[in-house]
């Protein structure tokens, strides 16, 4: 179609004018050997190579020269008896090009199929167009996107023509697609003639999760399991999957329900109706999780839904993060997240939550072991959806009432001075239960004042985020312009 377009639509070739096809031997090059013949022109073409010259001779080309000679014009200028030929199809860059506009002919056309000079803005000599000639670049990502109907209309007349044996099909080396690195490389070194094709060796088709009921429910005869259980929101979670109806909850974190408070929240689940299960384990440890995956596994009930919560925090400028302030960040959350991931692909979930942050989408001072974190949870949450398996990842901003923030006066002030403010438990349980009833994969939630955001920090003035989530909006009645959740 590139072949095409240039010489019919672009240079609107005519019988008995003249073309410079450079790279012949290439698939574009092949294919406009063809159709100028079908044309009725006549064909120089150029080549890198012996070997590819030898095959354009074959192809019906009855001059023949080497692009890589410095004097290719001086070469054109002498078959042509000094006239110089009426189109030229350029893939060549840098100097080739004003070599090649030296080669045109009184109202020649010159054809860019290339993108390197474009991009780099490169000067062309338009001493060489005086004489009624044109420049013309192809685009053809431009034009398959910017008309359609000139693309349906060029589709058809090539397929009437391959059709009809006027033209006929490249010749091609195909590569698996578990090959395609092998492929690139080939194409790299310039030594491929024709074209070079990604194959799949079945139909492709994209896995489709299954999807979920209009309305996310807890099963009461399914296990629930929370990693960073006795965290805050872990506690917040769990309560909220108390009040929605399970009955079965798998609760871990490092220390286990190792403090009174943590064994008189464990007592008030259980008075409430729900067996409870405490594991200790260290969500980065592979042992650890296995262990403790062992653990649901050897209950009566089936697993049916994951919620990651563990976390560490250890800020620190980039110039002080050292293996182990990384390894101490990343570790539980993102690694730990993996193993979940692996350790479960195989069950049949109804959900897998991961507690992210907006550190993953904005960035903050001193944390970025911990946006590199909650980044990979991001990542893992769209792997799981293009696998077919339940998957959301929240994006959360400042969580009030409990968590890291409440326990830690000094940075919820920094962050108001910011415009980020709190977001209540009961929004946030809102908004994820309502992001689980849409089938969400990432759900950015913050609430933020944007005028003091931008003017606190103007590199963000850029960025945005879209509009609430229409149904955590309804639930909340509604915030103003200044002050909104962002999914």
């Amino acid at each position: 179609m590139t072949a095409w377009h240039a010489l019919v639509n672009v240079a609107r070739m005519r019988k008995g004018e003249s073309i410079l096809v450079h790279a012949g031997a290439g698939g574009v090059g092949m294919a406009a050997i063809q159709i100028a013949h079908h044309l009725g022109a006549e064909v120089i073409a150029s080549a890198g190579s012996h070997t590819k010259r030898a095959l354009l001779e074959t192809l019906g080309v009855k001059h023949v020269i080497d692009s890589r000679r410095g004097d290719f014009a001086e070469a054109v200028m002498e078959l042509t008896n000094r006239r110089g030929v009426d189109v030229v199809l350029n893939a060549l860059a840098a100097e080739a090009i004003p070599m090649g506009l030296s080669c045109l002919s009184e109202f020649g056309r010159f054809i860019e199929i290339g993108k390197r000079d474009i991009y780099q803005n490169s000067r062309i000599p338009l001493w060489n167009l005086r004489r009624n000639a044109s420049f013309h670049v192809v685009a053809m990502d431009a034009v398959f996107s910017g008309d359609e109907s000139l693309t349906r209309d060029m589709l058809g007349e090539i397929a009437e023509l391959v059709e009809k044996r006027a033209l006929t099909p490249l010749p091609f080396r195909s590569f698996a697609a578990c090959r395609v690195d092998a492929a690139f490389r080939l194409m790299a070194s310039g030594k491929h003639i024709g074209k070079v094709v990604v194959s799949f060796p079945e139909a492709f088709v994209p896995r489709q999760g299954e999807p979920l009921p209009p309305a996310f429910a807890i099963q009461p005869d399914g296990c629930y399991l929370i990693t960073g259980a006795f965290g805050g929101f872990g506690k917040v979670l769990a309560q909220w999957l108390v009040k929605s109806g399970a009955k079965h909850l798998v609760l871990s974190s490092r220390s286990g329900a190792s403090t009174p408070e943590a064994q008189a929240f464990v007592k008030s689940l259980e008075n409430a109706g729900t067996e409870v299960r405490v594991v200790r384990a260290d969500a980065g440890s592979e042992k650890d999780i296995n262990a403790l995956l062992a653990e649901v596994s050897a209950g009566k009930q089936p697993l049916r839904g994951v919620f990651h919560l563990a976390m560490v925090i250890d800020d620190a400028p980039l110039a002080a993060l050292n293996r182990d302030r990384l390894r101490s960040v990343i570790t539980p959350k993102a690694y730990g997240a993996w193993l979940l991931h692996k350790g479960t692909a195989h069950l049949k979930l109804d959900c897998f939550v991961m507690f992210s942050s907006v550190s993953s989408i904005f960035g903050n001072p001193a944390q970025g072991n911990y946006g590199a974190a909650n980044s990979f949870l991001d990542s893992l949450a769209h792997h799981r959806h293009a696998l077919g398996l339940p998957a959301l990842t929240m994006n959360w901003g400042v969580l009030g009432g409990a968590g890291y923030v409440a326990r830690n006066e000094r940075v919820a002030e920094f962050l108001a001075k910011q415009g980020t403010y709190e977001l209540s438990p009961g929004e946030v349980v809102s908004l994820l239960e309502s992001s689980l009833a849409a089938g969400n994969t990432q759900v950015v939630a913050i609430r933020v004042d944007w005028a003091k955001w931008e003017a606190i920090l103007p590199q963000r003035a850029g960025q945005s985020v879209a509009r609430a989530h229409p149904l955590f909006s309804r639930r909340t009645g509604g915030w103003g312009p200044d002050q909104r959740l962002a999914p």
